[in-house]
């Protein structure tokens, strides 16, 4: 059975609950995938005001690779991709299957 992973808390913005469209999300949204958290991806860099040149300037990522992790590249380094997420704030949480002991 795969890892589950999720978005363990809504990003905030403004002090108000971030919406991921249609009405407030208040649970993790599972993110099954590479373009589904590239969808998170370019919506919290859209919500937050920054466009991919100056996410790219800020992360030293280019914004080629930046526009390719947004459209759900499965090939994207992790590594970059984790970068990203810290540098628009969201938090990333693994899940293990029930009965998988973490030490």
């Amino acid at each position: 059975m795969p890892f589950d992973v999720i978005l363990p808390y809504l990003i905030l913005v403004e002090n108000d609950l971030f919406h991921f469209g249609g009405p407030m999300a208040t649970l993790p949204l599972p993110i099954t995938d590479a373009a589904s958290l590239g969808t998170v991806l370019r919506r919290t860099r859209k919500a937050l005001g920054i466009t991919q040149e100056t996410l790219s300037l800020q992360t030293g990522i280019s914004r080629p690779t930046i526009r390719s992790i947004e459209q759900g590249k499965e090939t994207a380094h992790l590594g970059l991709v984790l970068q990203i997420c810290r540098d628009l704030g969201v938090t990333l949480e693994v899940t293990p299957p029930e009965g998988v002991e973490q030490r």
